[in-house]
């Protein structure tokens, strides 16, 4: 009913890029029509999984530059330490 009173219906008979494609579907072998279902039906958990295994390679890939950086830090820190010592050293 919404798309009848947004008059997309009408829209859709009448264009003929729609038309075209419809025909060539119309026209295609059962096989294909029939991977293509499958193909539909299985989008969404496709999707979810691929995000998932997105957010976990992302995971990983934040976590390996959070060591990195910490380590930097640290060695960072020591080289201070170091050069801090050296200076009260000859200071004495």
């Amino acid at each position: 009913k919404f798309l009848k009173d947004k008059k997309v219906d009408k829209f859709i008979k009448e264009n003929k890029y729609v038309t075209r494609v419809m025909n060539y579907i119309r026209k295609a072998p059962s096989a294909i029509k029939e991977f293509a279902k499958t193909a539909v039906d299985w989008s969404p958990i496709v999707l979810i999984g691929t995000a998932i295994g997105h957010t976990f390679g992302h995971e990983r890939a934040r976590t390996v530059a959070e060591v990195r950086n910490y380590d930097a830090l640290k060695h960072n820190q020591e080289k201070v330490r170091d050069f801090l010592d050296r200076t009260d050293a000859a200071e004495e």
